[in-house]
């Protein structure tokens, strides 16, 4: 389900933006408190690439 959207593709492009920051974050990502924010980004992000790589 590839919308041509453009606010959808907005939306999309500056979440993958937020996640490709997230991961390179990832190795300061020590305590226990910001370890779960982590995680949540590096899911997001790989659901994001999924969808990516499905409309390409």
């Amino acid at each position: 389900m590839c919308s041509s959207n453009f606010l959808d593709n907005l939306i999309t492009l500056h979440s993958l933006t937020l996640s490709l920051l997230a991961i390179y974050t990832i190795p300061f990502c020590t305590s226990f408190a910001i370890l779960d924010d982590c995680v949540h980004y590096l899911a997001i992000a790989s659901k994001l690439l999924v969808k990516y790589n499905a409309c390409n």
